[in-house]
């Protein structure tokens, strides 16, 4: 990680609470990509809830509120470049194509939605290693 990036709190100060129950009552976090700047993000929050950025290392970063140090989401930088081509698993369920056959636009919703939830598995099982290196437990999203 860059020596410059400074943390406001220690890692083992967050806590897990609110994502632990999310896993465990099978909400999946909202996701968000951003093209422009090829950054990733799952959060449990309401997306517009604002959120501290804890970077754990180059790419991965955990997002928690301020206020409660609970850990409500999982930044991810350059996603596309950099993040996306280390895991198979994950490169199978972004790519789209391969999910379904298209013929109508419903086709294209109920795809939508079944691909964002193996996302968002994929995102769990694949920054799982890197939180709990830092000394974090998130379960992995179903």
């Amino acid at each position: 990680m860059d020596a410059r990036i400074q943390r406001l709190v220690e890692t083992h100060d967050l806590k897990t609470n609110k994502w632990n129950m999310a896993a465990q009552n099978n909400v999946p976090p909202f996701f968000t990509y951003n093209e422009r700047v090829d950054a990733l993000m799952l959060t449990i929050a309401d997306p517009k809830t604002k959120k501290v950025t804890h970077y754990l290392d180059e790419q991965v970063a955990l997002l928690y509120e301020m206020d409660t140090r609970e850990i409500i989401g999982i930044r991810i930088e350059a996603f596309g470049k950099v993040f996306l081509p280390k895991y198979a698993g994950l490169q199978e369920a972004w790519r789209l194509r391969d999910a379904c056959k298209l013929e109508d636009l419903s086709d294209l919703i109920i795809a939508l939605r079944k691909q964002e939830r193996l996302v968002v598995r994929e995102i769990s099982k694949a920054t799982q290693p890197i939180v709990e290196q830092a000394g974090i437990k998130m379960p992995v999203f179903a």
